[in-house]
C-alpha cells in the first residue's frame, strides 16, 4: 500500500497541507498526554512525558502553551513543516510549485494556440481538416496541461483513496489526517467523535476580525489556521491554515490566506 510509506503528518499535507498535519501533531500529543488542555482552552505542555515523535511535534510543544488556532498558525509555517512538504515532492506525491506554475502558463499557450488555429481554418487561410486537427490536438493538450497543475500527483491519489478506508473512529490519527478537527464522520464532527472539549476547538472557529481602512475598504486578516475556505481544500479546494492559502480544503485561506505553506500546494488536487 502506498500509504504505508508515509507518516501520518505526511498523509495531513497531501489531504489539506501543513495545517492538518500540525493537528495530526497536536492529537497525538495529546494522546500521549504530552500536551494537556485547560478551561480556557488553552494547550499547555506536560513536563516528564514522552518525547516528541516528529520533529513538527518538537515545534508544537516549544510553541505551547497557545490556543489551538495559535499553534497551527506558528507550526505550520516553521521549518519541519516545510520539509514535510518538500519530502513529499522529492518523492513524488506532491507536484512542486515552480512545476505547476509552468504547466499553467503552458497551457494557457495552448489555448491560445487553439484559438488561433481555429480562426485560421474559418478565414481559410489553413484547411478546415488540418485546423479542425489542430483544434483537437490542442484542446486535449490543455486538458492534459491542466492535470499536471493540480498539487497531487497520480501517487499522491492513490495514498488519499488509501487512506479514506482508513480514516475510522478507531484510527484517530489518520481520521484526523484526512477530515481535520472541524470535518465530519458518519455526520459528527471529528472533534466530537475524538472526545476533545469544545473549549480547545472553539479557537478554530473564530473568523479573525477585520479592520476597515480610512478609505472605507476592508483589510482582512485572511483565513485563519485550520480554517477552511468555503468548505475547500488546497488543489480541490483546501484548509489552508497559518500560511497556507490556498488550499484541501486550501485558499484564501488554508492554509491566513496564501499558498500553502510558505507556498506550497495542498493536497486534494488530481493529475497525473
Amino acid at each position: 500500500m502506498v500509504v504505508a510509506e508515509l507518516r501520518a503528518e505526511e498523509l495531513g499535507v497531501l489531504a489539506a497541507g501543513p495545517a492538518r498535519a500540525v493537528q495530526v501533531a497536536v492529537v497525538s500529543l495529546l494522546g500521549s498526554g504530552a500536551l494537556r488542555d485547560s478551561r480556557d482552552g488553552v494547550l499547555s505542555p506536560v513536563s516528564g512525558m514522552r518525547r516528541p515523535a516528529t520533529a513538527l511535534e518538537d515545534v508544537v510543544l516549544g510553541a505551547a502553551p497557545m490556543p489551538l488556532r495559535g499553534l497551527i498558525t506558528v507550526a505550520a509555517d516553521s521549518s519541519a513543516a516545510r520539509d514535510l512538504r518538500d519530502g513529499l515532492i522529492a518523492r513524488g506525491y506532491l507536484r512542486s510549485p515552480a512545476a505547476r506554475s509552468a504547466a499553467r502558463w503552458t497551457r494557457l499557450l495552448a489555448l491560445a494556440g487553439v484559438v488561433a488555429v481555429f480562426v485560421a481554418a474559418v478565414a481559410g487561410w489553413l484547411p478546415f481538416w488540418l485546423g479542425a486537427v489542430g483544434v483537437v490536438a490542442g484542446i486535449g493538450l490543455a486538458v492534459w496541461l491542466g492535470r499536471r497543475a493540480r498539487p497531487l500527483t497520480s501517487t499522491g491519489r492513490q495514498a488519499l483513496r488509501e487512506l479514506d478506508a482508513m480514516a475510522t473512529k478507531s484510527n484517530r490519527i489518520e481520521l484526523v489526517a484526512r477530515h481535520g478537527l472541524l470535518g465530519t464522520l458518519s455526520g459528527r464532527r471529528v472533534w466530537k467523535v475524538l472526545g476533545l472539549p469544545g473549549t480547545v476547538i472553539s479557537t478554530l472557529k473564530q473568523r479573525p476580525r477585520r479592520s476597515r481602512t480610512r478609505s472605507g475598504s476592508s483589510c482582512g486578516g485572511g483565513c485563519g489556521a485550520g480554517l477552511s475556505c468555503g468548505g475547500s481544500s488546497c488543489g480541490s479546494g483546501s484548509s489552508c491554515g497559518s500560511g497556507s492559502s490556498c488550499g484541501g480544503g486550501s485558499s484564501c485561506s488554508s492554509g491566513g490566506g496564501s499558498s500553502c505553506s510558505s507556498g506550497s500546494s495542498c493536497g486534494g488536487g488530481g493529475g497525473d
